[in-house]
């Protein structure tokens, strides 16, 4: 007797849990209870489509890497940038605004600064220092930023005199006193310039 009580009031129980969680549901809910396998069906969805996406980013980031080497590996075929002296000579057509794709230099120089330096591009897209076709002088701001990461005769005295000599060197001594801070369009194609012979451009191999 006292055993079918335990079994009536137990079953009684549990019939009372299932029912105020079903009317907790449909209080928060409004469309009642639902259904644990329905839970567990969307949560597989959610991750899958978040594995999907990732995979997707990765696929396009490595696209684009290998897009990247790719058109590195043809600027330097394109201007045999395997010699060094090939390397002085465009560094001297860059200042002499005679190098035919004005893109190749700018090209050349973000991928130089993104391996060798902190640079970071926020769009490679508005990457201009030089405006092609013509080579004439980009937006301050973006000039103003790369100017920052040249050495100062405060910080770095002896890479700053060093950096001028060598573009004296590449251009004249008197070419560069009657064009600095005379012409825009000269003093953006200097900066260029002086940063790639910052970043040993013509003394060591173009990083791939």
């Amino acid at each position: 007797m006292l055993r079918g009580r335990l079994i009536s009031y137990s079953v009684w129980f549990l019939f009372s849990v299932d029912v105020s969680i079903f009317c907790f549901g449909f209080s928060l809910g409004g469309a009642g209870f639902v259904p644990r396998r329905k839970i567990i069906g969307t949560a597989a969805t959610s991750y899958h489509e978040m594995t999907r996406r990732k995979d997707a980013s990765e696929l396009n980031m490595a696209a684009k890497e290998g897009s990247s080497k790719l058109n590195i590996h043809n600027l330097i075929a394109k201007y045999e940038l395997g010699r060094q002296f090939e390397r002085y000579r465009f560094l001297q057509k860059v200042m002499d605004n005679e190098v035919e794709d004005i893109e190749d230099v700018n090209q050349l120089l973000l991928h130089i600064l993104s391996k060798r330096t902190h640079y970071k591009c926020r769009d490679e897209a508005t990457f201009l220092p030089l405006l092609p076709p013509s080579g004439a002088r980009g937006e301050y701001e973006l000039l103003d930023e790369l100017e920052m990461l040249l050495p100062t005769m405060e910080d770095d005295e002896e890479s700053h005199k060093s950096m001028w000599d060598i573009l004296i060197e590449l251009h004249g001594r008197e070419a560069v006193k009657m064009n600095k801070d005379q012409d825009e369009d000269w003093d953006a194609r200097c900066l260029v310039v002086r940063l790639l012979i910052d970043q040993n451009f013509i003394v060591e191999d173009i990083p791939l």
